[in-house]
């Protein structure tokens, strides 16, 4: 009989809430991650602003993701966090001017969905 393997889930979900954690202490994060913060004050300060929302938002589903206690609850939370990472790279690309590090943005954004979709799916399947 196979078991899922946990592991891999509580390791994401545990780096996300880390990272939200790290965006409402440090709101200016994510407006100095995508270089608004010296060139862009008033795109940096909208940034600072969603930054706490999305830290929150971050902890909240990252510990969802790591103390989902089921392959079902695990498989959902990272599909979860799979929507919100491909989400914000879609929403900060297209929104922050061309000066920002839009190719950056979007692999990692697309590297945490993907590392989230991974979590899912080695929750469904078994050790061996």
């Amino acid at each position: 009989m196979s078991r899922p393997l946990n592991w891999p889930a509580m390791i994401m979900g545990g780096l996300t809430a880390g990272y939200g954690v790290l965006e409402i202490a440090r709101p200016r994060l994510l407006a100095d991650q995508t270089r608004m913060s010296g060139t862009h004050p008033e795109i940096a300060a909208k940034l600072r602003k969603a930054s706490v929302g999305l830290g929150v938002r971050d902890v909240v589903s990252g510990l969802a993701l790591a103390f989902a206690r089921t392959p079902t609850q695990r498989t959902v939370a990272s599909a979860v966090r799979v929507v919100f990472d491909l989400g914000d790279g879609a929403v900060l690309s297209r929104a922050l001017p061309a000066s920002a590090p839009k190719g950056k943005i979007l692999a990692v954004t697309t590297g945490w969905a993907a590392l989230s979709a991974a979590a899912g799916v080695l929750a469904r399947r078994g050790t061996g």
